[in-house]
């Protein structure tokens, strides 16, 4: 039988051992080291000693509570960013050797309310969660069109085509992503992410990762232009057709998908 939990803080009973425990079995395998949080960072972020950021880490597996028999079989870790109301899907996997099915549901709606319940705290409801992904339209990673599919099953879509996301440094001395698209799973009203959140998530991940002056890194510009671009898009009002002469004729208007 599975069990579920998710971890928010260092309350949780022997969270260091569970949290690392899966971070070694299931999270370094299924990533690059410069895509990353070393498991010193999670374990200070569950300690609370990094307060403009939170996280819950939500594991799925059999015998959870026992060292000793206790089997894993997926993980997901999301950031909260109370200072924006920020939503951030960072890691989402299965441990390599798991044969089970269904997990991201689980997963994904565990997540949901955990960051629901950090966007109590600060009494406002949560923005959508957005999530990165690696663009298969840029041919590097060989997995990334299954990978973009399976968050569509999931309820996931993709934001502006247009939007050159770059994801500065995790870590000091690595370099940026370059090679993402964003892709975001509705809130609770069924609403995905817009401009704004796309901000507010760009916003926390720079200055997480640069403190004071984050606004005057080049890709942080660039990436801030295409979403104010992608803003101003959908603040345009829409050109009306111009009106047909002829008596009773009608325009058929293309459907928006």
């Amino acid at each position: 039988m599975f069990e579920t939990v998710t971890v928010v803080d260092s309350t949780y009973p022997d969270f260091r051992a569970l949290v690392t425990q899966a971070y070694n079995q299931i999270i370094l395998p299924n990533f690059e080291n410069k895509e990353l949080d070393s498991i010193e960072q999670l374990i200070d972020i569950l300690d609370g000693k990094i307060p403009e950021m939170r996280t819950a880490i939500s594991i799925i597996g059999e015998n959870l509570d026992d060292p000793v028999r206790r089997k894993l079989h997926g993980i997901a870790v999301d950031y909260y960013y109370p200072q924006r109301n920020s939503v951030h899907m960072a890691y989402v996997a299965k441990h390599p050797k798991s044969t089970a099915h269904g997990l991201a549901e689980t997963l994904r709606d565990a997540q949901r309310m955990a960051m629901q319940n950090f966007a109590t705290e600060q009494g406002v409801d949560a923005r959508p969660t957005i999530l990165e992904t690696h663009d298969p339209r840029l041919g590097r990673d060989a997995m990334a069109t299954r990978r973009v599919a399976y968050f569509n099953r999931l309820g996931a879509r993709e934001l502006a085509k247009d939007i050159d996301w770059v994801q500065p440094p995790v870590n000091e001395g690595e370099e940026s992503c370059d090679d993402y698209m964003l892709m975001s799973y509705p809130d609770a009203d069924g609403k995905y992410a817009g401009p704004d959140d796309a901000l507010a998530l760009l916003e926390s991940l720079y200055e997480y990762s640069y403190g004071y002056g984050f606004q005057d890194q080049p890709d942080f510009k660039h990436s801030k232009r295409l979403i104010d671009a992608w803003e101003a898009a959908i603040a345009k009002p829409a050109r009306k057709p111009a009106a047909r002469k002829e008596a009773f004729s009608f325009a058929l208007q293309p459907m928006l998908a």
